[in-house]
């Protein structure tokens, strides 16, 4: 099985997820084609250094629900009602 670095984001759930809702063959041809970033570029370090900010994210459920002030069983709740899961 080949490697992607888009395998921290996508996970094999998150690709199933993909394959349901009909986008995996889109991400499957960028994966292929090689069009994720690995590395920092000196535009990006700039652009980055100005923020006053900060993004805190995360592709695992227990993470997530703790990142939103939930507990696990809530977010999977909420991600069924709102037709994510």
């Amino acid at each position: 099985m080949h490697r992607y670095p888009s395998d921290i984001g996508f996970t094999p759930s998150v690709k199933a997820i993909q394959t349901q809702k009909g986008s995996r063959s889109s991400y499957s041809r960028m994966e292929m084609g090689g069009s994720w970033e690995t590395t920092v570029s000196e535009e990006l370090r700039k652009f980055l250094a100005e923020l006053d900010m900060f993004y805190l994210g995360t592709a695992n459920a227990e993470a997530a629900a703790r990142l939103l002030g939930l507990n696990r069983t809530t977010l999977q709740a909420k991600l069924k009602r709102y037709g994510l899961v």
